[in-house]
């Protein structure tokens, strides 16, 4: 199970590489797959710094980022928590405005 830390602040998601190597079996050709994963958003949702493998600077494709974190923050974080729409609701068929 992914660590999560919350406050009125913001969301600390830490995934080891363990769990994307699980998670990266619902998500071909995944980048992150054995990789340790480490995202910050503040209390809006809105993503304030990640690493991967401790280290910034790496490129990952946004849409699996999204999907992971997303997927992850999902199961532990609150809905009403302010952050819960920027880091989950947005990308949910069911709670995301329709175009």
């Amino acid at each position: 199970m992914p660590r999560i830390t919350f406050d009125q602040n913001g969301v600390v998601l830490h995934v080891s590489a363990r769990e994307t190597t699980e998670w990266a079996g619902r998500w071909p050709c995944s980048q992150l797959r054995g990789h340790s994963l480490r995202a910050q958003f503040d209390a809006r949702g809105d993503l304030v710094d990640y690493a991967v493998d401790g280290r910034d600077r790496f490129d990952v494709l946004h849409d699996e980022f999204n999907a992971l974190t997303s997927d992850m923050i999902r199961r532990r974080l609150p809905a009403d928590h302010p952050a819960y729409y920027g880091c989950v609701g947005q990308f949910d068929e069911r709670t995301a405005p329709r175009p």
